[in-house]
């Protein structure tokens, strides 16, 4: 026996990141008149210093995108949510699939926004706590534009907004990305960001707009909270935006993930509206003169845009991104599994599927 050596460390402190799957979003008809909302993003689940023992082997689940919706209504016409992925116990819950009625609802890492069949306004269902944010509500019409679904981004910062220009001076926490919903003092219902100028998360510059009928404002520089929930889809505007994602580094470049998908077009204008994905992989909407596939990307928990009424046939839905998870540590290589890299003095496991990391 030795005395005053000390043992071997055990286990090493790792910064893990997991993404759930983001939800599919349903089909329309022909006889509808409204928009189908986006599909909810993959829960996201970020945890800074975690220990991995030594030796220890830890199953990893991707999940898969939620399956897209056939073009026949509900129920058959509904998405399907994301799947689960998974590290050991940290779990991030898939994103919840949108309906082309909102009479059944979803609960998810981000929840769906609502479809705008109803004839009085609605809510969506909660969310995961901590995961994600609401898609966005339905009004009180028929034929409104689908409302985007959530993401899971969060933010707080200094800004002020001219016109349509956002500047940001400042930031506190969490990162500003497309469709992040701004509140704060003099600053309009509605207001989300549209656009990056010379901002691309930090401080800078960037385009917002709004689903209501305001086109510009005047805010003194004041302190803003930013929030990844889906727009709110109306008669006026256009569709709701996806909710915008969460921003982070892990695998050596700054990556967004878990971004909401955004609404479809309705019939008050013509489907010529659609809302854009979320930052994060969210898919856009379709309206009548945009047919590109609204998938959520693949490996950052997307939610799926929303359909448009097409006043010609029905439309089928769109998939959502599969999710991902990533293991970073610092050092040389120590575990193994997933794809291997190496940034910044950090050894980066990614799996884009499911295995086993052997710490």
């Amino acid at each position: 026996m030795f005395f005053g050596a000390s043992s071997p460390a055990s286990y090493y402190n790792a910064q893990i990141l997991v993404v759930g799957a983001g939800g599919g979003s349903a089909g329309n008809l022909l006889s509808t008149n409204n928009g189908v909302g986006g599909a909810g993003a993959g829960g996201y689940n970020s945890v800074s210093s975690f220990p991995l023992i030594i030796g220890q082997s830890y199953p990893v689940a991707v999940g898969s995108g939620g399956a897209a919706g056939t073009s026949g209504g509900h129920p058959v016409g509904s998405g399907s949510n994301g799947s689960n992925s998974s590290f050991g116990q940290i779990i991030a819950i898939g994103g919840a699939a949108s309906r082309i009625t909102n009479t059944v609802l979803s609960t998810g890492g981000s929840t769906a926004g609502l479809s705008g069949v109803n004839t009085t306004a609605e809510i969506p269902p909660v969310t995961v706590s901590g995961q994600g944010n609401l898609g966005g509500g339905s009004i009180s019409n028929t034929s409104s534009n689908g409302s985007g679904g959530g993401g899971a981004g969060n933010a707080v910062f200094t800004g002020s907004i001219s016109g349509t220009t956002l500047t940001v001076t400042a930031v506190t926490s969490g990162a500003i990305g497309i469709g992040l919903v701004l509140t704060g003092t003099s600053v309009p219902a509605s207001t989300y960001v549209s656009a990056f100028g010379s901002g691309s998360g930090g401080t800078g510059t960037y385009t917002v707009a709004w689903t209501t009928s305001t086109s510009t404002a005047t805010v003194s520089s004041t302190t803003i909270t930013g929030t990844g929930i889906g727009s709110q889809g109306t008669t006026v505007a256009g569709s709701g935006q996806g909710g915008c994602g969460a921003y982070n580094a892990i695998s050596g470049t700054g990556t967004w993930y878990a971004g909401g998908g955004g609404g479809g077009g309705g019939v008050t204008a013509g489907g010529s509206f659609f809302g854009y994905g979320g930052s994060g992989g969210g898919g856009n909407g379709f309206s009548s003169g945009y047919t590109t596939p609204g998938n959520g990307s693949a490996n950052t928990g997307g939610g799926a845009g929303g359909p448009v009424y097409t006043g010609v046939g029905a439309v089928g839905g769109t998939q959502g991104g599969s999710g991902i998870v990533i293991v970073s540590y610092a050092g040389s290589q120590r575990g193994t599994g997933g794809t291997v890299t190496s940034s910044g003095g950090n050894t980066i496991h990614t799996f884009t599927g499911s295995g086993t990391f052997t710490a």
